[in-house]
C-alpha cells in the first residue's frame, strides 16, 4: 500500500512537472496578411479614369455606382455577354457590372494593391 501511495505522488508530482514546463509565453501569429493572398479569389483594380457600375451587364442597365482609376475591387463574379461583334466579359463587384476593358484583374488582394499604387504614381 505504502509503494501505491509513493507511486502516485510521483506520478502526480511528475505530471505536474511536465504540465508546468510546458507552458511557455505564447507567441500570436498575425495571419491576416494570409487572407490577402487567398487563391480562390480574384481582384481588380480599376483602369480608367472614371468607370459607371451597372445594375446589369449591359452599358443600356441603370447606373447603381461610379468608381475611379486606382480603386482595388474584389471579384464577386463574371459572366459572357454577347453583344454585336462576338462576346464581352463582364465582372461583377459588391457595387455592380463593370466591363472587362475598364479593369486589371490580379489573383490576390496584395498584387492588386501593389497595381493600383503603381498606377496612382504612389
Amino acid at each position: 500500500m505504502k509503494n501505491k501511495f509513493v507511486k502516485s505522488i510521483f506520478l502526480f508530482l511528475f505530471s505536474l512537472f511536465l504540465i508546468c514546463s510546458c507552458k511557455k509565453n505564447k507567441t500570436t501569429v498575425d495571419v491576416s496578411v494570409f487572407q490577402s493572398i487567398t487563391p480562390t479569389e480574384q481582384w481588380a483594380v480599376v483602369v480608367d479614369s472614371y468607370v459607371s457600375f451597372y445594375a446589369d451587364s449591359s452599358k443600356k442597365a441603370a447606373v447603381q455606382a461610379n468608381g475611379r482609376r486606382g480603386d482595388v475591387l474584389e471579384m464577386q463574379g463574371e459572366k459572357w455577354v454577347r453583344v454585336l461583334n462576338g462576346k464581352e466579359k463582364w465582372y461583377f463587384f459588391e457595387k455592380g457590372w463593370l466591363e472587362q476593358s475598364s479593369i486589371a484583374i490580379y489573383s490576390n488582394a496584395l498584387q492588386a494593391q501593389k497595381a493600383s499604387q503603381i498606377l496612382l504614381g504612389d
